[in-house]
């Protein structure tokens, strides 16, 4: 085996050849420098020299010079390995130095053993002779080495130059480094401190000082945790044995919670310390904490809740599923929680229930593409749908569900899951059926009545006029009999239309003669509790009530319905008033409303409240069954159907009078019923009394009832004027030159009021007079501001005889 000795003063290049050469095969022995080779080749016998040139005490080039000078040894091989002198020069001198091979640093281990053997096998075969060192004049050669050395050394000068300008430039590098990491730590928000392996703070920043205190010499443990000895669930010697730890620590010296992570710190002399970050968790703990309550909190009230309930997350896996929904589905919660399975449950094929069409935010084209038309959006949050469908996969034969499904959002309002919940309406949907065909028989009913209705509209113009007629009619007898005919045809035909009406009036009831004034001061004080304490309830009796023949208990139930449908009127709180009065109809009253003519004496129950009120269309329909304009579940839309129908039920009828902003007042008319049928009558004028030649000014937005006004006060001798609001009102007394004398103006008009015209004229006619007619009673349009108790009021409805009587008394009274 060829043995190698290797010189080189640097000890990374020494392992280096020396794994390279003994990796080849080859025996290695090394040196540090030329003088200690020469003792290894006197002691050693060695084939092969491989050295560096630069070195301590001796160098490449002297080392060469005496080995190729000794002819002992100058046989051996000599290979220079370098990476300082690489110019020309330096290889010049090197073989003329006697060496065999000059290889410049740096080469790759293959090429460099390929080199190596290379030349050996060529001393082998002969092909060239190990060099010797070149005769000549000693002084040329140390000329020449002197030279190399020299400018080596100039190199190296600068060389070490840069070397201490760059270390120079280091130092202040890293010394600006270690500021900025100082810089660093200072004004983190996290606390930091180092302790060494002697548990000593080497260093603490701010915020730890702030959090436990100005640090002093002494052991993280005294400083810390206020004891005197290593706490036991210390984690140092993990992190000095090169460690990262982090963990959850609650100090109870200020009772916060931190997190912290504890990691080794390599110092300049290679020892270990600890590096440790605080982060004050104690907040997020809590809220952590107080999130798993609400988690807990949620689960339970789903588990509770007796409506089928589930809940998917962001990815559409079920993450609850409560005990409702196992019994509507037959699915356990162990079964789908964890899973997509919600499809597999309600249907047969895949496709997505509404949870995982509000988790994909799909879009209203989308949504309709699954539900075809069966789903609204819900009121109850914005992203919510609701809806119903029949799943025929569920039960024995398929179940109708009505379902409701809101999106889950984060504190970002990023949808992170959805909850759909289920009721069961199967029982439901069979008693629509059933009310459907109960709603259908209702409506013939309805039809019916409508039918007889209207007929008797006609009826009523028919009979009215026939009767009219009858009183003009003196001596023709021919034209008498028509005319009785025509009378006794329209009988006929009112009869037929009372059977009519029988269909839709089925209730059995026990009538009885009563006071409704002592039936309302019975239910006065339940009155009270049943519209609350923010509506301030007044009843008005009239002291000398005529009686009716009624089930008390639908007269009852006539009160409460109205009472209610005023209180729901006034959510904000207000008036509600019930009179009650006698009243005298007759045709002429029927006739102007449209409704079955029934002339006599009536009790007119009044209730009247200052909520919303109503427009025309809302009226038009207040009295159809289960017409409402109350919110879903807050109304069946039969309370006033009902009275409507007790009224009718009873021969009497109901009007309502209301518009919007302005309140609504219900009067019920219920036909007057006499003790005594010999009864006298009261005591009235003559109608030659009631008439006279003053100037009346008629001002009403009613066209039918303005005309009706100015006829009857025409046949009593009134001088008329007429306009069809307060602002025409205005217009016509400036085109009149002469004196008024009395006003009769409605009370609620467009574009003026009565109340505004009346005041406005007052100082024009300062002896004018003035009569307020409304549908409303005088005590319940106070809060309107249009009538005081005690001003002149004709309340509508009223008759021509009632008319006049009152114009009469109220142009002959002092006020």
């Amino acid at each position: 085996m060829m043995k190698i000795l290797i010189v080189d003063d640097d000890p990374n290049g020494l392992y280096m050849l020396e794994v390279m050469l003994k990796g080849s095969g080859y025996e290695v022995a090394s040196a540090t420098n030329g003088a200690e080779a020469l003792k290894k080749l006197n002691a050693e016998d060695f084939d092969v020299i491989i050295s560096d040139i630069l070195m301590p005490v001796m160098d490449g080039f002297q080392l060469c010079r005496k080995v190729k000078g000794n002819k002992n040894l100058n046989h051996i091989l000599f290979i220079f390995y370098t990476a300082t002198y690489t110019d020309e020069k330096d290889e010049e001198l090197a073989l003329k130095m006697g060496a065999d091979k000059f290889i410049r640093k740096p080469v790759e281990p293959d090429e460099f053993i390929k080199i190596v053997q290379g030349v050996i096998r060529d001393v082998e075969k002969g092909k060239i002779k190990p060099g010797k060192a070149a005769s000549g004049p000693e002084k040329e050669v140390l000329k020449l080495y002197n030279e190399r050395l020299v400018k080596k050394l100039e190199k190296k000068m600068l060389a070490i130059e840069r070397e201490i300008t760059e270390r120079k430039l280091a130092e202040e590098g890293l010394q600006f480094e270690r500021n900025k990491v100082v810089n660093i730590l200072e004004s983190m928000a996290d606390g930091v401190y180092i302790v060494n392996q002697q548990y000593d703070i080497e260093y603490a920043n701010p915020v730890l000082k702030k959090e436990f205190g100005a640090v002093e010499e002494g052991k993280c443990y005294e400083y810390l945790h206020d004891r005197k000895e290593v706490c036991p669930w210390c984690k140092n010697q993990e992190v000095f044995a090169g460690k990262t730890v982090r963990w959850e620590w609650h100090s109870t010296k200020n009772q916060k919670t931190y997190d912290l992570i504890d990691t080794p710190l390599i110092n300049p002399d290679g020892s270990i310390s600890k590096l440790e970050i605080f982060r004050d968790i104690t907040d997020r703990k809590q809220a952590r904490e107080a999130l798993q309550k609400s988690e807990l909190k949620l689960k339970q009230a789903i588990q509770g809740n007796s409506f089928p309930t589930f809940i998917i997350d962001n990815n559409h896996i079920i993450t609850h599923w409560n005990k409702a929904c196992e019994s509507l589905t037959g699915f356990s919660a162990s079964e789908v929680v964890g899973t997509k399975k919600q499809w597999l449950v309600f249907y047969a094929e895949e496709r997505p229930v509404m949870a995982d069409v509000i988790v994909d935010e799909a879009t209203e084209k989308e949504i309709a593409g699954y539900y075809e038309g069966k789903y609204n959006k819900s009121i109850l949050t914005e992203g919510a749908y609701e809806g119903e469908d029949f799943f025929p996969d569920l039960g024995e034969k398929g179940k109708w569900l009505f379902f409701t499904a809101a999106p889950l959002k984060d504190q970002e309002e990023k949808i992170i899951g959805a909850i759909e919940t289920f009721r069961d309406i199967t029982e439901q949907k069979k008693l629509e059926a059933q009310l459907a065909q109960s709603q259908k028989m209702e409506a013939i009913g309805m039809l019916a009545g409508g039918i007889a209705h209207d007929f008797n509209n006609l009826l009523t113009v028919i009979i009215g006029n026939a009767q009219l007629a009858l009183m003009d009619v003196i001596k023709d007898e021919s034209l008498r009999k028509e005319i009785e005919e025509i009378k006794k045809a329209g009988n006929k035909a009112a009869a037929l239309t009372r059977q009519l009406l029988a269909f839709s009036r089925k209730q059995i009831v026990r009538p009885e003669i009563l006071d409704i004034n002592e039936l309302l001061t019975d239910i006065e004080k339940m009155l009270g509790r049943l519209i609350g304490e923010d509506i301030e309830l007044l009843t008005i009796p009239e002291p000398e009530l005529w009686q009716v023949e009624i089930d008390s208990g639908q007269i009852e139930q006539v009160i409460m319905n109205l009472a209610v449908n005023a209180r729901d009127a006034m959510p904000q709180g207000g008036k509600l008033t019930i009179e009650t009065a006698n009243v005298e109809l007759d045709d002429t009253y029927f006739r102007i409303r449209c409704v079955e003519s029934a002339p006599g004496h009536y009790v007119v129950l009044t209730v009247s409240d200052t909520g919303s009120g109503m427009d025309k269309e809302t009226r038009e329909h207040i009295f159809e069954p289960f017409f409402t304009t109350k919110e879903v579940d807050k109304g069946t839309g039969l309370g006033l159907s009902t009275v409507y129908g007790i009224a009718k039920q009873n021969n009497g009828f109901i009007w309502v009078y209301s518009e919007p902003g302005q309140g609504t007042t219900f009067k019920v008319y219920l036909p007057e019923v006499k003790k005594d049928a010999d009864m006298e009558k009261k005591e009235q004028f003559p109608m030659d009394d009631l008439g006279g030649s003053e100037t009346v000014f008629i001002v009403e937005d009613d066209d039918v009832l303005r005309k009706f006004v100015q006829e009857v006060l025409q046949s009593y001798g009134y001088r008329l004027l007429v306009a069809e609001n307060g602002e025409d009102a205005l217009r016509v007394c400036k085109e009149h030159d002469g004196q008024i004398d009395l006003m009769i103006t409605d009370v609620v008009m467009p574009k003026m009021g009565g109340r505004e015209a009346a005041e406005r004229l007052q100082p024009l006619y300062p002896r004018m007079k003035v009569i307020y007619m409304s549908g409303y009673t005088d005590d319940a349009i106070v809060h309107h501001g249009v009538l005081e108790p005690g001003l002149n009021f004709l309340e509508k409805p009223f008759t021509p005889e009632g008319l006049a009587r009152k114009v009469r008394e109220t142009l002959e009274s002092e006020n």
